[in-house]
C-alpha cells in the first residue's frame, strides 16, 4: 500500500479495513483493524466479537454517547484507525476457542450499518450458508446500503467418519456504486479488491509469530514422516510451516487410516508429543517385503 501511494500521490488519505479470520488447531485467529467487523453465533448467541475502529466508538467508549445514538450519528462513518499505507499498522489481534456449531459472519459496514444484530443472527441460522449470505446481502441492498457489501459466512464441523474439526464457509459479494474520494477522516476504500482473507498472512506476521512459534505437526515430508513447525494450512500459497525432522518411517510402512491422517497433517500440542508420535508409529509399522522375493 505504502508503494501504491507513494506511486500516485492522489490517494493519499485513503484506506481500506482489514477483518480476518484465521482457523488452526481448534481455535479461530483474528485480526482486525477499521469498520468492517466479525461477529460469531454460538447456540444462539450472537456475539461482536470485533470493535469498530471509528470516532463513534470512541464517543461510545467514553460514555459520551449511547450506542442507539452512535447508530445516528453524523461522523459514524469517520475512522480512527485503518490501512492507508502511509501509518504503522496496528492491528486489534485475539484467539478465540471453537465449538462445533459456531458461525462466524465477516462483513463490511455496507451490511453491518444497515442491518440490525438482531437481523443479521436470524437469517444466519439458515442451514445454507449460501443462501444466508445471497439473502443478506439482497436484505442490505433493499435497506440501501451506502458501500460496498461484502461478506464471509462460516462454520465449525465436526467430520463423524474421519473425527476431524474443519472450518466451511460460503463468501459473497456484491459490490454497489460507490464514489469514495474522500479522505480517509471520512471513509475508505483504496483498494477494493484486498479482501480480509487476503490479508490474512498480515495478521500472522503482525501479531502472531509467537503463537506460531509454539505450532507442531507429524506430517509427510519426502515420503517419509516428518515433524513440522507451523501448522497444516497455507494462504494463497504461502505455506505457514517448515519441515523440522524427516524419519526414516516410509508413507509405504503405515496403515491406510495413519497414512491418511498424516497427509492431512496430525496436530500437536508441542515438539515432544511429536515425538512421541513418531515412536508410536514406528512401532506400528507394516513389515514389508523386498520385491521378488519370499522374505521379509
Amino acid at each position: 500500500l505504502g508503494e501504491i501511494v507513494a506511486e500516485n500521490p492522489e490517494t493519499r488519505g485513503m484506506g481500506t479495513t482489514l477483518s480476518a479470520v484465521l482457523y488452526a488447531d481448534g481455535q479461530a485467529l483474528i485480526g482486525h483493524i477499521g469498520d468492517s467487523r466479525i461477529y460469531r453465533l454460538r447456540s444462539g448467541e450472537f456475539t461482536q466479537l470485533t470493535k469498530d475502529h471509528t470516532y463513534v466508538q470512541m464517543l461510545v467508549d467514553n460514555g459520551e454517547i449511547t450506542p442507539a445514538e452512535a447508530e445516528r450519528h453524523p461522523r459514524r462513518n469517520l475512522m480512527i484507525r485503518a490501512i492507508d499505507g502511509i501509518h504503522e499498522l496496528n492491528l486489534d489481534i485475539q484467539i478465540v476457542d471453537l465449538q462445533i456449531g459456531d458461525r462466524f459472519l465477516v462483513c463490511s459496514d455496507g451490511l453491518s450499518g444497515v442491518i440490525s444484530d438482531s437481523r443479521l443472527a436470524e437469517v444466519i441460522t439458515d442451514s445454507d450458508m449460501t443462501r444466508a449470505s445471497a439473502q443478506l446481502i439482497d436484505y442490505a441492498i433493499a435497506a440501501g446500503a451506502p458501500d460496498n457489501v461484502t461478506l464471509v459466512l462460516a462454520e465449525y464441523r465436526h467430520n463423524v467418519e474421519t473425527d476431524l474439526a474443519f472450518m466451511v464457509g460460503s463468501p459473497t459479494e456484491n459490490s454497489l456504486p460507490v464514489i469514495d474520494t474522500e479522505p480517509i477522516k471520512t471513509k475508505k476504500s483504496l483498494l477494493p479488491y484486498i479482501g480480509a482473507v487476503g490479508l490474512a498472512a498480515v495478521v500472522l506476521l503482525a501479531g502472531f509469530v509467537g503463537w506460531w512459534n509454539q505450532q507442531w505437526y507429524v506430517g509427510i515430508a519426502e515420503n517419509n514422516v516428518a515433524i513440522y513447525h507451523g501448522i497444516p494450512q497455507d494462504l494463497f500459497g504461502i505455506e505457514l510451516s517448515s519441515v523440522d525432522f524427516v524419519s526414516d518411517i516410509s508413507l509405504t510402512e503405515l496403515s491406510e487410516i495413519d497414512s491418511a491422517l498424516l497427509i492431512r497433517g496430525i496436530v500437536v500440542a508441542d515438539l515432544a508429543s511429536a515425538n512421541a508420535l513418531i515412536a508410536d508409529l514406528s512401532s506400528r509399522t507394516i513389515e514389508m517385503c523386498d520385491p521378488g522375493t519370499t522374505e521379509c
